[in-house]
């Protein structure tokens, strides 16, 4: 054991760090020299208290000289992404020239991501804050922490500047989600979007995979069937496959749980992951969200930018007043539903049956105690088959790449 452990020990060690500062020391040390100066009346000591003094004086005044008439000024060089680093721009405009800033960010859920310090300032100056955002969503900031200890860093003064309100939309992040064989979505059928590397042409046949669930029986291959001893289906060309479409009900009752681990996190996550995965395997696919109204859009196949559904799921809220079944029912009354559609509903909703001309229905049916009690280890259903589809039930916990792979 060292001499120090022997000693100090760490309650008392604390006690030093928490309550002896350079300050503190100064005024200590301030006292013993005029009452020794007084005693002795030793000039030497008058004048060396006159000098402790006076540091003691700048270096409370300074600091509060450092933070008056600044200007500050914030904008977002691009969107921020849900467990990414990103940038922001701080723009400091003073009268004068400023030293030595530490600037801090007070925000509930974008924060630094490193600790950010200002050496010098000669009248403007733009400063990158590395940030790094935990929820995805429109947030604004409007205050800039600094923070000031010049010059000689006894005191500190820290002051909550304005700045122009600032919006900082922050992107949801995709699932993973890779090959789904369990919805026949693959990367391997096509590469690329130069039609030149596409596999045969209009309707032509492409290979044989295994028969699932909600396959349409026209496109059987019998005489592999019949010699494999299992079901056989044809895949064919491009033009010849269904498009998808994904009908999301934005409804109040539907966010479980909390913040990142909500049902609606998780949905949008895994709705993100799915466009995705089905544009890049050379499917079309269409997107239905009820928020205040239906919306949709619509994404081509090995279609590539995605910035304005990211956008549009940042700024998603569940506000819809309408119910599963009425948005269903609204889809079906005007013939858009055909294809491959996925739904999401909670398990106290009532399912509801997709009719239509070779529909296929993945009716995703999230549990809500899952997400309401977390710390409850619930056995993962397996998924069933329904008389057009297939039903998935979807936990906290639950991956959407082991469950439909």
């Amino acid at each position: 054991m060292s001499l120090d452990n022997k000693v100090l020990s760490p309650e008392f060690i604390a006690f030093l760090q928490r309550h002896i500062n350079l300050h503190r020391v100064i005024w200590l040390l301030s006292v013993i020299v005029l009452f020794a100066a007084w005693n002795r009346g030793i000039a030497l000591m008058y004048g060396l208290f006159s000098l402790l003094m006076a540091i003691l004086l700048l270096s409370y005044v300074f600091p509060f000289f450092q933070l008056r008439k600044l200007f500050l000024a914030l904008h977002c060089k691009e969107n921020l992404q849900v467990g990414e680093s990103g940038q922001l721009v701080l723009t400091i405009n003073t009268t004068g020239r400023r030293y030595h800033l530490s600037v801090a960010l007070r925000h509930p859920i974008i924060e630094l991501a490193e600790r950010v310090f200002v050496d010098y300032v000669d009248r403007s100056g733009k400063f990158l804050l590395p940030v790094e955002s935990r929820m995805r969503g429109v947030y604004q900031i409007t205050s800039i922490q600094l923070t000031s200890s010049y010059p000689f860093g006894i005191f500190l003064v820290t002051r909550s500047i304005p700045v122009a309100e600032q919006e900082v939309l922050v992107l949801p992040k995709a699932a993973e989600l890779g090959v789904l064989r369990d919805l026949h979505i693959t990367h391997s059928v096509f590469s690329g979007s130069d039609s030149s590397e596409r596999k045969g042409g209009q309707g032509e046949f492409l290979s044989l995979r295994d028969w699932v669930a909600g396959d349409d029986i026209r496109h059987v291959d019998w005489k592999s069937t019949a010699r494999r001893q299992q079901m056989v289906i044809k895949e064919f060309s491009q033009e010849d496959r269904e498009e998808w479409n994904i009908i999301f009900n934005a409804h109040s009752d539907f966010v479980q749980g909390e913040a990142m681990n909500s049902s609606l996190e998780k949905t949008i996550s895994f709705i993100l992951g799915l466009i995705e995965s089905i544009t890049a395997s050379g499917q079309q696919i269409k997107l239905w969200v009820c928020e205040d109204a239906l919306w949709s859009m619509t994404f081509e196949p090995y279609h590539h930018d995605f910035v304005a559904v990211y956008e549009a799921m940042a700024r998603l809220q569940a506000r819809s007043t309408q119910s599963y079944a009425n948005i269903i029912s609204q889809l079906q009354s005007i013939g858009t539903l055909s294809g491959r559609c996925m739904t999401f509903r909670l398990d106290s909703d009532p399912a509801v049956e997709l009719h239509g001309i070779c529909v296929t229905h993945f009716d995703m049916v999230f549990l809500k105690n899952s997400f309401v009690f977390p710390l409850q280890n619930a056995r993962q259903l397996a998924p069933e088959i329904t008389t057009n589809g297939k039903r998935y039930f979807v936990g906290l916990h639950t991956h959407f790449r082991t469950l439909l792979s």
